[in-house]
């Protein structure tokens, strides 16, 4: 699975701002179980 730069720029603001999965999804109106599996696949950028 190849995440889209969209994915990867949440994934990354998720990381940087603290917050716990769920709470972060729940402020960004995102999918929990979504998040979760971009997670899975995320690779940072070199």
């Amino acid at each position: 699975m190849v995440l889209s730069t969209h994915q990867q720029k949440h994934i990354e603001t998720w990381q940087a701002s603290g917050l716990t999965q769920v709470a972060y999804c729940r402020q960004c109106k995102l999918n929990s179980k979504t998040f979760s599996n971009w997670s899975r696949f995320y690779r940072p950028s070199k």
